[in-house]
């Protein structure tokens, strides 16, 4: 049972702040007035304090970066319900050349990235719903990086003779978006 303490006793309006609750609860309080000669009555008065659901936050996660044709994990792990549970996940692309969840109704889902002719944003909607059907939304980006081929460079052609040893020399290859392995 919530206690509260009143701004002060014997005011004839006195003041509370109403308690936070995890559920509805019924504050009494009894009125006591006394008169000149010393007679009293008494009545009491039933406040009903609602238990108010907050909202969730949605936390859809940092921005990315990513490579082509690699396996993309967005992260709605971090979304709150400070009074209550999160029941629901619910992502959307919002913005980009459309990839396919591998479902939608997770924390964190993934995605397959695309074969981009440049660096593509995509842009996801995360929209979470607590116990108490209230929602937040948070958005995240991924940027797939187009990746430049690297350039092969096996040097000059070579004449020699025969029983010799002949290096080859790769050393003139680059890639100018990354490095060769």
């Amino acid at each position: 049972s919530a206690s509260v303490t009143l701004s002060d006793a014997t005011a004839v309006s006195p003041t509370f702040i109403a308690p936070s609750l995890i559920a509805d609860e019924v504050l009494s309080f009894q009125l006591t007035v006394t008169d000149n000669i010393g007679e009293s009555a008494v009545d009491a008065v039933s406040i009903t304090v609602l238990d108010t659901n907050v909202a969730p936050t949605a936390n859809a996660g940092l921005d990315q970066t990513v490579d082509e044709g690699v396996i993309v994990n967005l992260d709605g792990t971090g979304s709150t319900d400070n009074d209550g549970t999160i029941v629901n996940y619910s992502w959307i692309q919002t913005f980009g050349l459309p990839v396919t969840l591998n479902d939608a109704s997770l924390a964190s889902p993934s995605f397959t990235s695309l074969t981009v002719a440049a660096d593509t944003l995509l842009t996801f909607e995360l929209t979470v719903t607590d116990d108490g059907t209230l929602t937040s939304t948070d958005i995240v980006n991924v940027t797939i990086h187009n990746n430049l081929l690297p350039t092969a460079n096996a040097s000059v052609d070579q004449t020699v003779d025969e029983d010799t040893i002949v290096t080859l020399d790769g050393t003139g290859s680059n890639d100018s978006d990354g490095t060769i392995t």
